[in-house]
């Protein structure tokens, strides 16, 4: 019986998990800017928010990332292995 567990949190392509923690890391970066130079854009409020959510959902997003780019290449080199040996 194949072992089906998987060994990465997020099930959707590694390029999507990687954009979307590059995304988030850019606006928590830029919230973070606008809080320290006094006078955000959007408010203060939403700038927290983004600033307090974007950053651990950034990296938690590039750790998902970088588990399933691995958990891909296995499977890839697996795949390989199988028809050239």
């Amino acid at each position: 019986m194949p072992d089906t567990t998987n060994n990465y949190p997020i099930e959707a392509p590694s390029p999507i998990l990687l954009s979307s923690s590059m995304l988030l890391a850019i606006t928590s970066v830029g919230s973070i800017f606008e809080l320290i130079g006094g006078s955000p854009m959007m408010g203060f409020i939403p700038s927290v928010l983004f600033a307090l959510v974007g950053v651990p959902s950034c990296l938690f997003l590039f750790y998902a990332a970088i588990k399933k780019g691995s958990a891909e290449t296995e499977a890839d080199d697996a795949e390989y292995r199988k028809d050239y040996y």
